[in-house]
């Protein structure tokens, strides 16, 4: 699952993972993906920390309430250098940070080392 409200990248990803034959459900919002998360198969989801209304971190805390979601890897994206600080002040685990501007082979191998 991609969640990031910046249609260049949300774009940008989607095509890029299903061009390696990953399906990927892509939502422009947090609550879009909240409504949808719970009837599709989700193996990792990938996030933007900053977004409108309900940003990444509020996202990732209703995921993780979700029982059958507690233990999925999580990639948060974050143009900002303090994103690994503020994640850890909240006690939310996520697998990896990825700051933006990213390279679409880290955020390859990351997914890989992850699914592995």
């Amino acid at each position: 699952m991609l969640i990031d409200d910046d249609r260049v990248i949300r774009t940008l990803l989607c095509e890029y993972f299903e061009s390696l034959s990953y399906v990927v459900h892509a939502f422009e919002s947090g609550s879009e993906a909240l409504a949808e998360c719970t009837d599709i198969p989700i193996d990792i989801l990938i996030c933007d920390l900053q977004m409108p209304v309900m940003d990444g971190l509020m996202l990732l805390k209703k995921f993780r309430a979700l029982k059958q979601f507690s233990t999925t890897p999580v990639i948060m994206l974050s143009a900002n250098n303090t994103a690994t600080e503020l994640i850890a002040e909240t006690g939310l685990i996520v697998q990896a940070v990825i700051l933006k501007p990213f390279d679409m082979h880290q955020v390859k191998h990351t997914v890989e080392q992850l699914l592995s």
